[in-house]
This record gives structure tokens, C-alpha cells and sequence, in this order.
């Protein structure tokens, strides 16, 4: 198994290239699925980083249902840092969207790469998600729909 010099997890090379152990590996897919949670006004945010497919769906689907299942009313999925989205992932983060619509809040994309926009895009969810370009217009728009409905 061949190993990322930068990040020492294991790769696969987006590029042909010799296969020398000892030679760096640049442009590797992360095969790992990292869940950063930050809390920012009355916002969640989950940094996502690595490939989002069928076993990491399943860890997902635990961080967003614990995440709702304690109040959390309006969550960002960042996916800046994601380079493969599976259908399975799609269905977990469409299940917790509806979930927090039913209870008045609201899940939004920031940071969709052009490789999961696609995958969006052809599996016909681009639409039924919002999207903001960065995590800070993200957390905005749900800050000012949240301010719209206090009292």
C-alpha cells in the first residue's frame, strides 16, 4: 500500500506516475472522512473533509441525528474540503434536511466543489438543497431567517 508523504494516509494518485516508494505523492484522495462540528451564532457547522461515501454516510448520519435530536434547529454542511459524495451520503443529509425543516429549522451547502456539484446535479438534489458559496454567507442566511421568525 502506498502512503500520501504530507498526510501519511494511504492513496490512491489522481496522476500516472512511477511507482517509486520513495517518491513524494502529491494530489492524493483522502479516503477518510473527518467531521469538524463548530457552533457559531445559533448555527452548527460540520466541516467535512475527506471522500463522503457509504461508511462515512453512516457517521454522518449518527452527528446529524445527535446534532437534531438535541435541538439543533439550523445546521452548514461545509464541503470544501470533499472530493466524492455517494448517493448514500445524499440520502442521509436529504433525511436530516427534511427532519429539520419539520421542526422549523434548516440545513444549507457551502463549499460545494465542482466534482460533488456535479454529483448533485446529475442525482437531481442541486435543487433541493440550499447552497452558499462560502461558510460565512451560509451561516448568514440561516442567522437572518432565524431572526425573521424571534419574536
Amino acid at each position: 500500500m502506498l502512503f500520501c508523504a504530507d498526510c501519511q494516509l494511504p492513496v490512491i494518485s489522481r496522476k500516472l506516475r512511477p511507482r517509486r516508494f520513495d517518491a513524494p505523492l502529491k494530489d492524493c484522495l483522502v479516503w477518510r472522512l473527518t467531521i469538524d462540528q463548530q457552533l457559531q451564532e445559533r448555527t452548527l457547522v460540520l466541516l467535512l473533509e475527506g471522500r463522503l461515501g457509504h461508511v462515512a454516510g453512516s457517521e454522518l448520519t449518527r452527528t446529524l441525528a445527535a446534532a437534531i435530536d438535541a435541538g439543533t434547529k439550523n445546521i452548514v454542511v461545509d464541503l470544501t474540503k470533499i472530493d466524492y459524495v455517494s448517493g448514500r451520503a445524499l440520502s442521509t443529509v436529504g433525511a436530516a434536511a427534511d427532519r429539520l425543516r419539520a421542526g422549523g429549522g434548516q440545513l444549507v451547502l457551502c463549499g460545494v466543489t465542482e466534482a460533488v456539484r456535479v454529483t448533485l446535479l446529475v442525482a437531481g438534489w442541486l435543487d433541493r438543497f440550499p447552497v452558499e458559496t462560502t461558510r460565512e454567507r451560509a451561516i448568514a442566511r440561516l442567522e437572518s431567517a432565524a431572526s425573521l421568525e424571534d419574536p
